[in-house]
C-alpha cells in the first residue's frame, strides 16, 4: 500500500514543548525541502551567560528574517513573535506527543548536556548546578510549563488564518510519517503578504489536521475541522481510494462518503473519531468504491444513499434514493445532492458549505476516466455546469489522490477549453495534456 504524500507549505511553523524534538524536526524539514531554518532559541538567547534579548529587539530580528526570506521553517513557542510568524505560515506543525515520551527525552538531553557542558547557543551551556539545584532547571520547566504550553498553542492554532494547514502529531510514528512523505504544496495564487499583521483581533479558525495511524495497516488519517463539520480523511486503501467520514460535531452524527477498500480502514476512521456513521453517501457504484458497503451496514447499521440510476449495486443495497437537488442531513449539517453524470450514469456529488465530495468526477488536473467521447462530453458538462458554479474556494475531495479547489480546477480547465480536440477523445483525459 502506497503512502499518501503530506503537502506542506513553503513557510512552516513548528511548535512543541521542550524535549518534543521540534528543533530536530525543523532542521530535518529544512534539509529535505531545501528551506532556510530559524531556531528561535538561538535568536532569543543571543548572549553568553543566558543574557537574552529584550522583546523589542527579539521581534526586530525575527522581522528581519521574515523580510529576507520568502520561504522558511521556524521552530519555537515564543508568544512575543507568534503574531509575526503564524499569520504567514502555510503550514503549522504541533508536536503533541505524550508527556512520558517528551519528559524522558528532555531529562536525557538536559543531563547529558550538563555533564559534557555542551554549548547550545552563543556560548550558553547547561550546567549540573542549574540542572539539579536551580528553580530554573529544565527538569522543572518541563513539568511546570506543560499545561500552559498546550493551552496557549491550542488557542493560537484555533486563531490561525484559514490558509494555514495545521498538523497535530501525537506519536513518534506520525512524526516519521510526515517527515518521510512531506512534499511542498503548489504555491498559492496571488502575491505573498506585503506587510506583517499587527492587529490582534480574532481571526477565522484554521482547519486542524490530526495525523494518526491505524496501527495494524499503517494507514494515515487526517482530520479537517470547519465549524461544526469535521472531515476524517484516511487511506489510501483498495485501489488507491480515499476514505472519508463526515461528522457534525454539534451532534456527533456522521456518514461515510463511499465504502472503498478494506472495511476495517473505513471503520477505523470512524471509530478513531469516536462516531458511528448512520449513512453511506455513495458517489458512484464502481467496484473500488463499494466493496465495504455490506460490512459497514452490518457493523454500524448504516443506510445507503445513492442515485437509483447508478449501476453496479446489489439488489437490496440501496436504502434511500437521491436525485439532483435533494438534501441529505447529517446531524444539523446539510449535504446538497448534485447529479454529475459522465464518469458513470448516476455519478453524484455531495456539497456541504465549501466542501464538495465528488467521487471520480473531478481530480486535480482533469476529469475522471470516461468510456467514450459521449461520456466525456457529459462529464465535462456536469463539471462546468454544476461544480464550477460553486465558489472558487470550495475544496474538492476526490475519490483518489490529493484535494484541489474549484478555482484551481477552473484555471486548469481554461487551458483545455482553449484547444481543439479529436472527436473520439476519451479515457484518461487531462486538462493540460489532452
Amino acid at each position: 500500500m502506497e503512502n499518501r504524500p503530506v503537502p506542506v507549505g513553503r513557510r512552516i511553523a513548528v511548535y512543541g514543548p521542550s524535549g518534543s524534538g521540534k528543533s530536530t524536526l525543523a532542521r530535518q524539514l529544512g534539509e529535505k525541502l531545501g528551506l532556510p531554518v530559524l531556531e528561535l532559541d538561538a535568536v532569543f538567547h543571543a548572549h553568553p551567560n543566558w543574557v537574552d534579548l529584550e522583546p523589542g529587539e527579539f521581534r526586530a530580528r525575527v522581522r528581519d528574517f521574515l523580510a529576507a526570506h520568502d520561504s522558511w521553517v521556524i521552530d519555537g513557542n515564543y508568544w512575543h513573535v507568534r503574531d509575526l510568524i503564524l499569520p504567514l505560515a502555510g503550514t503549522a506543525i504541533w508536536l503533541q506527543l505524550p508527556f512520558r515520551t517528551v519528559y524522558r527525552r528532555l531529562a536525557w538531553r538536559t543531563i547529558s548536556r550538563s555533564f559534557v557542558r555542551a554549548e547550545l547557543w552563543n556560548g550558553n551551556r547547561e550546567t549540573l548546578r542549574e540542572t539539579f539545584f536551580s528553580r530554573h532547571s529544565m527538569l522543572v520547566w518541563g513539568i511546570t510549563s506543560w499545561r500552559r504550553h498546550h493551552r496557549t498553542v491550542r488557542e493560537a492554532l484555533h486563531e490561525a488564518p484559514a490558509h494555514t494547514r495545521v498538523y497535530v502529531l501525537k506519536t513518534p510514528g506520525q512524526v516519521r510519517y510526515l517527515l518521510d512523505n512531506c512534499v511542498l504544496a503548489p504555491r498559492p495564487q496571488g502575491p505573498p503578504p506585503a506587510h506583517f499583521p499587527t492587529e490582534r483581533g480574532r481571526r477565522r479558525p484554521a482547519a486542524l489536521a490530526t495525523m494518526s495511524h491505524t496501527p495494524k495497516q499503517e494507514v494515515p488519517m487526517e482530520t479537517i475541522r470547519d465549524g461544526d463539520l469535521e472531515i476524517v480523511m484516511a487511506g489510501p486503501t483498495g485501489y488507491g481510494n480515499n476514505v472519508f467520514v463526515v461528522i457534525d460535531r454539534s451532534t456527533n452524527e456522521a456518514a461515510f462518503i463511499d465504502a472503498p477498500g478494506e472495511p476495517d480502514v473505513n471503520a477505523g476512521a470512524a471509530e478513531g473519531a469516536g462516531v458511528r456513521p448512520a449513512k453511506i453517501l455513495l458517489t458512484h457504484g464502481h467496484f473500488d468504491h463499494t466493496p465495504a458497503i455490506d460490512a459497514l451496514k452490518q457493523r454500524f447499521g448504516a443506510k445507503l444513499y445513492a442515485d437509483p440510476a447508478e449501476p453496479g449495486l446489489k439488489d437490496g443495497q440501496l436504502d434511500h434514493p437521491v436525485r439532483h437537488g435533494d438534501e441529505v442531513r447529517v446531524g444539523n449539517l446539510v449535504f446538497k445532492v448534485l447529479s454529475v453524470p459522465g464518469h458513470t450514469p448516476g455519478s453524484t456529488a455531495y456539497v456541504c458549505g465549501k466542501h464538495a465530495f465528488v467521487g471520480d468526477t473531478l481530480f486535480p488536473g482533469g476529469p475522471g476516466r470516461s468510456k467514450d467521447n459521449a461520456a466525456l462530453q457529459q462529464e465535462i458538462a456536469s463539471i462546468t455546469r454544476e461544480l464550477y458554479a460553486l465558489p472558487d474556494d470550495t475544496t474538492i475531495w476526490p475519490g483518489h489522490g490529493p484535494i484541489t479547489t474549484i478555482g484551481a480546477s477552473k484555471a486548469e480547465y481554461a487551458v483545455f477549453a482553449a484547444k481543439e480536440h479529436a472527436p473520439d477523445l476519451c479515457g484518461d483525459v487531462t486538462w493540460a495534456g489532452s
